[in-house]
């Protein structure tokens, strides 16, 4: 089968440790067209990575090029809207980086834009594809750990250490105008991603916020408590100035027994009053090929994307909230239809 032109737009840090990677491996199903960065160094280096592509600095001219079927916008959060709308009007597919938007408005017209075009839409979120969480939600649903009542994730990290630092360092994350959350949302979608898949959507949220190290961010610890759907109560600790302290891990909570799920070990350890801990490891792949081959079926033969804008939209939408109860000191409820971007406060 012919593979998809793609074109390539925005060549940062996700464009090249985390796009190309899995782009190299499937030359079969998707052949680099056009790259595109408005610094053209940046654009020349990744054209050559990616075998001699030719490049261009402005979006839109990748755009117009008739040999290009889809794009990939590897953009800051904020760009999503206004780029993936001209991409849709100019009739590409297109694959744009999480989180969906740096508004409520514009991740709204985003889903509203999802429903009611012809081409292909989906939101390059990996934690959907990865088989730590994929292999999760099957021991979950096999009933081992019997009725899943909670959920606690700890994300403890330092973003001024390590290799963190090149995150820390595009500013752009640290503009809390323009990209209220930084790294809150920008990982923390990747968390109520997994949530949403494995719980059901969240429904009510409220937390507590704190800034540890103005470096890291107007705010850098969230606290946040939820519900779900599916009766589920959990938590969420996002720490980004954690010293000496790096966890990233999902427990899951059964009326039978309890699952801890290592995100950075790729392991899955289940605990029942019957036996000692069972530990199982599972492929550590991250999920990057997974979305891109979601995106070739969906493309090629017209299947429906995993991860669809308005499973992005609930992902970010309860951040956002998350924020707004914290300031506020209340409990947010969150309604169901997000085309009606309404909230009911829980006094």
């Amino acid at each position: 089968m012919e593979p998809v032109k793609l074109g390539i737009i925005g060549c940062g840090i996700a464009a090249r440790e985390l796009h190309w990677p899995a782009l190299k491996k499937m030359a079969d199903r998707f052949k680099i067209a056009v790259v595109c960065n408005h610094t053209e160094a940046k654009a020349k280096s990744f054209a050559e990575l990616a075998g001699g592509a030719p490049y261009v600095l402005d979006y839109r001219d990748a755009l117009a090029r008739k040999d290009v079927e889809a794009v990939s916008i590897i953009l800051p959060f904020g760009l999503n809207r206004r780029v993936t709308e001209d991409a849709v009007h100019a009739g590409k597919h297109v694959m744009m980086e999480k989180p969906i938007a740096a508004s409520l408005d514009d991740a709204i017209e985003l889903v509203s834009l999802e429903r009611n075009t012809g081409v292909k839409l989906m939101v390059a979120e990996n934690f959907r594809y990865r088989p730590l969480y994929r292999r999760t939600a099957e021991i979950i649903n096999q009933g081992t750990a019997g009725r899943v009542y909670g959920a606690i994730w700890n994300f403890f990290t330092d973003v001024t250490a390590g290799a963190n630092i090149q995150y820390l360092n595009t500013k752009w994350r640290m503009d809390d105008a323009q990209y209220p959350g930084g790294f809150i949302i920008d990982g923390g979608v990747h968390i109520t991603a997994v949530i949403h898949d494995l719980f059901g959507e969240i429904v009510t949220v409220s937390g507590r916020t704190a800034c540890i190290n103005d470096n890291a961010g107007k705010i850098d610890t969230m606290l946040t408590n939820f519900t779900t759907k599916r009766g589920v109560v959990g938590s969420i600790n996002q720490l980004y100035s954690s010293k000496g302290l790096r966890v990233n891990a999902l427990h899951i909570f059964g009326d039978k027994g309890s699952l801890v799920v290592d995100n950075y070990g790729d392991s899955i350890t289940l605990f029942t009053p019957d036996s000692g801990p069972i530990v199982e490891t599972v492929d550590a792949d991250r999920g990057y090929t997974g979305e891109y081959e979601d995106f070739f079926k969906a493309i090629r033969f017209g299947e429906p994307v995993v991860s669809t804008l308005e499973k992005a939209y609930r992902d970010y939408l309860a951040l956002v909230k998350t924020m707004e109860a914290a300031a506020s000191r209340i409990t947010i409820s969150l309604e169901k239809n997000p085309a009606e971007s309404l909230f009911k406060v829980i006094h």
